[in-house]
C-alpha cells in the first residue's frame, strides 16, 4: 500500500510539472506554442524605452523587459525554439497591431488608461512619468498660457493629444496644433522651427533633448500636465499570459536587477530616478 501511495504521488507530481497540452492552452500561449514565435511591437524613435541602435536593430529599456518576458513564454510552453521576432509599430498602429494577432505584445511608452482598457491590457507599470511642454528658448514659453498664437507639436494617438486637447478646452487657448507621426518627427518640428513647442512625456523630452545637436536652443517649461504610469501593452482577457509576463516582471524588480538596467538606459540620457519610479518597482516585486 506505501509503495502504491508512492508512486500515486509520483505519478500526480509528473503530471502537474509537465507542460500544458496545446488544447489547454488559449490566448497569446496558445498562438505562440502554434505558430512557434512570440512577436514584440516596439516604437522606433520612443528613448529610451524603445528605439534602433547603431546596427539598426530594436533596442532599450522596454525591449529588454519584453524580451525577458518572450524568453519566460518560452520556458512556460518548455519550448526553448520560439522564435522572437520584433515588429516596428507607431501611436497609430500598436493598438490594431496587438487586437488583430499581428504582435503579442507592444514594448514602448504606452500610458496605462481606462480607456485603452476597453481595447487592450496592459502588464505591471514599469516607469512613471507626466506630459510637460519642451519649448524653444526663443518662444518665451513657460507655461501652458504662453502657448495662445504658437503652433504647438504632438503625436496623434498619444495620451498627451488627450491632454493638449483637454487644456485648450479648458483654458480656451488659442493656438495651432500640428499633429506628428512619431516623436522624432516631433522634435525635427521643433528643430526646425515649424512648431513652437512639442507635448510630449517629460522622460521622453529628457531623451530627445540628450540626442539633439540642437539642445542648447530648447526647454523643458512648467509643471507635469498629467499622471502617466507606462505598461507593456498586451491583449485583453489572456490571464494566463499576463500571468506569466507580470511573474517575469515581478522577478526582475525584486531581485533589484531593475535598478542596473535603469542606470544602463537612463543614466546616458541625463534621466534621474524619481520616487514614482522607484516605489513602481517596490510595489510591482510581489513574492511567488
Amino acid at each position: 500500500m506505501i509503495l502504491f501511495r508512492l508512486a500515486f504521488a509520483a505519478v500526480a507530481l509528473c503530471v502537474m510539472a509537465a507542460p500544458a497540452s496545446s488544447e489547454e492552452l488559449y490566448g497569446t500561449l496558445k498562438k505562440v506554442h502554434d505558430t512557434k514565435s512570440f512577436t514584440i511591437g516596439y516604437r522606433e524613435a520612443s528613448f529610451p524605452f524603445a528605439y534602433y541602435d547603431d546596427q539598426k536593430k530594436p533596442t532599450g529599456f522596454a525591449v529588454e523587459l519584453c524580451t525577458r518576458i518572450g524568453e519566460a513564454v518560452k520556458q512556460q510552453l518548455n519550448m526553448p525554439d520560439i522564435e522572437i521576432r520584433y515588429l516596428p509599430v507607431n501611436s497609430q498602429t500598436r493598438i490594431p497591431l496587438l487586437t488583430n494577432g499581428t504582435i503579442d505584445i507592444e514594448c514602448g511608452s504606452s500610458t496605462i488608461s481606462l480607456g485603452r482598457q476597453e481595447q487592450v491590457d496592459f502588464t505591471y507599470s514599469f516607469y512613471v512619468t507626466g506630459g510637460r511642454l519642451l519649448a524653444s528658448k526663443e518662444s518665451g514659453i513657460k507655461d501652458v498660457e504662453d502657448l495662445n498664437g504658437k503652433a504647438v507639436g504632438v503625436a496623434q494617438g498619444t495620451s498627451n493629444e488627450i491632454t493638449i486637447n483637454q487644456l485648450i478646452k479648458s483654458r480656451k487657448l488659442n493656438l495651432k496644433l500640428v499633429y506628428v507621426r512619431d516623436h522624432a518627427e516631433g522634435m525635427l518640428a521643433l528643430e526646425t522651427g515649424r512648431i513652437d513647442a512639442y507635448v510630449h512625456d517629460e522622460v521622453g523630452e529628457y531623451a530627445l533633448l540628450a540626442k539633439s545637436t540642437q539642445r542648447e536652443r530648447f526647454d523643458l517649461v512648467g509643471p507635469l500636465l498629467s499622471f502617466d504610469p507606462y505598461g507593456l501593452m498586451i491583449r485583453r482577457d489572456d490571464s494566463a499570459f499576463k500571468l506569466v509576463a507580470n511573474r517575469a516582471l515581478a522577478t526582475i524588480y525584486r531581485s533589484g536587477e531593475i535598478y542596473q538596467m535603469f542606470k544602463r538606459d537612463f543614466e546616458p540620457f541625463g534621466i534621474p530616478m524619481t520616487p514614482a519610479v522607484d516605489w513602481t518597482y517596490k510595489l510591482n516585486a510581489l513574492p511567488e
